[in-house]
């Protein structure tokens, strides 16, 4: 999926840029969830320091178990890939802006475990992740899905 998502890109610039100059200055992390809407086995992956975060009673844990790299798609497509199990809680797709404080810092944490045990609006989610930490300056993107039980 990652060689076609590269390769189609790939596809897409050379329509627009045949010496292949802008393909060259993308550098980006890639962070996916591969999940059927009709249940069954589910993963999620990511290229980069993005990461895929579950909330749990001490705060969040990446489901890949190992540090993010500083790898960039689509100059790699070498991902890591985590089988995931679904219950009620919020599963949290991050740019390191936001895992990497979330990780780091136990007071935005707890307070993104609490705002985040159900399903919010879009302007309190986006409230939750405007937490004031001057020291990061990186980007912060972030999509909460929450699951429920049928």
């Amino acid at each position: 999926m990652l060689e076609r998502t590269r390769d189609e890109l790939q596809q897409l610039f050379d329509m627009n840029f045949t010496d292949g100059t802008k393909m060259r200055t993308i550098a980006t992390a890639l962070v996916g969830l591969i999940a059927p809407i009709d249940g069954g086995p589910a993963a999620g992956f990511r290229v980069g320091n993005g990461d895929l975060l579950v909330a749990g009673a001490d705060g969040w844990t990446s489901v890949f178990g190992t540090p993010p790299t500083e790898a960039v798609f689509p100059r790699s497509i070498e991902a890591d890939v985590a089988p995931l199990e679904f219950d009620n809680g919020c599963l949290l797709l991050a740019t390191n802006g936001i895992a990497g404080p979330m990780t780091a810092n136990d007071g935005v944490a707890m307070s993104l475990v609490e705002g985040l045990q159900a399903p919010v609006s879009e302007v309190e989610f986006d409230q939750l992740l405007s937490f004031p930490l001057e020291e990061e300056g990186d980007d912060r993107t972030a999509v909460g899905i929450w699951f429920s039980q049928k």
